[in-house]
């Protein structure tokens, strides 16, 4: 029988709190299910931490070789709970990112080593733990993220529609993004920066202080995550999505985006790059340097004065839109190396 124990965050379907690792996990599990995958989801933890006795005592009752999924962020905040039973059970971690300051003295190294398999959410990020070592080059498979085909946003004349669609955190790159909206204050834009405002509180009021002393806080809308059901409702009256964030695996909200025909602005980190793709032989957006405002600056300048660079950006989303990844092929090599793993002595 296909089945597994599927291992997440307690706080998967908090509205208050989305992000992509959330949208990934819940998309794979329905995915499975629909494929015929009997799949047993297990909360672990509230809103924002591990709850590692309950992981501890989730692992023990689990009978001796039973397949168990279990998203990288489990594992990385217990992983002496999680290694301790990498034998006994089969164990298969999803990694949705490299934890910051990985070491061996963490033990997460361990736990990669210990595990079945491991998936990746990107090639990059597959490429980034072959060259740590933590695991071995061949239990580790890449399964990006899929994306549901949507109807393209209406662009206007302009493209002074701006978006930002991320949690406000340090490593997402707001500041980066209002330093570079002030740099280009005298062009005509409005910029909507849409994500969760209470994981960093000190970092908002910041991204607020910053927004005012720019003078640039009337063009600026600070506004709540929308729990959207369609990819469209997210992206719904933008001209460009900007991504300046400093790290990320993959960024799922770029092919969401290039979903809905919105061109990319993106900082040229981690797995960006891989997620924007090419359509028709052309990026359907822009790369800058991470942490780079006067790149960026540089970049939007371009895109709001540049007709012909937005024509030919659109059109590149447009194509791209069409060849973007599905969620049944993120699904079905998921299945893979969970069948895999399953199988072996």
């Amino acid at each position: 029988m296909n089945r597994v124990h599927f291992l997440v965050p307690g706080a998967l379907d908090d509205p208050a709190h989305p992000s992509g690792g959330n949208r990934y996990d819940r998309r794979l599990r329905s995915e499975l299910v629909r494929a015929g995958w009997q799949v047993r989801l297990v909360r672990i933890g509230g809103a924002r931490q591990v709850d590692e006795r309950a992981l501890l005592d989730e692992l023990t009752a689990l009978p001796q070789a039973e397949p168990v999924l279990m998203d990288g962020l489990l594992a990385a905040a217990a992983p002496a709970v999680v290694a301790a039973h990498a034998r006994r059970l089969r164990i298969v971690i999803l990694l949705h990112m490299l934890p910051a300051g990985l070491d061996e003295s963490s033990g997460y190294p361990l736990v990669l080593r210990a595990a079945r398999a491991v998936i990746t959410t990107s090639e990059w990020a597959r490429r980034q733990l072959r060259e740590t070592g933590y695991a071995e080059p061949g239990r580790i498979v890449a399964a990006p993220p899929g994306v549901d085909q949507a109807l393209p946003v209406v662009a206007s004349p302009s493209g002074a529609r701006l978006r930002c669609v991320a949690a406000l955190l340090p490593h997402k790159g707001q500041d980066v993004l209002l330093d570079a909206l002030r740099r280009i204050r005298a062009l005509d834009w409005t910029c909507d920066l849409l994500g969760a405002a209470d994981l960093d509180v000190a970092f908002t009021r910041g991204l607020h202080d910053q927004a005012r002393t720019s003078g640039i806080s009337p063009r600026v809308r600070f506004l709540e995550p929308r729990p959207a059901t369609r990819t469209r409702e997210l992206y719904d009256g933008a001209d460009l999505l900007v991504v300046p964030s400093l790290t990320e695996s993959y960024g799922m909200v770029v092919t969401e985006a290039i979903a809905c025909g919105i061109p990319v602005v993106a900082a040229d980190t981690g797995g960006i790059s891989e997620a924007m793709g090419t359509g028709d032989s052309r990026r359907p957006g822009l790369l800058v340097p991470p942490g780079d405002p006067a790149g960026l600056a540089e970049a939007l300048e371009a895109w709001l004065t540049r007709p012909a660079l937005r024509a030919q950006l659109t059109a590149a989303a447009h194509e791209r839109r069409r060849g973007l990844p599905a969620w049944q092929t993120t699904a079905a090599t998921a299945a893979r190396v969970l069948a895999s793993a399953r199988d072996e002595p």
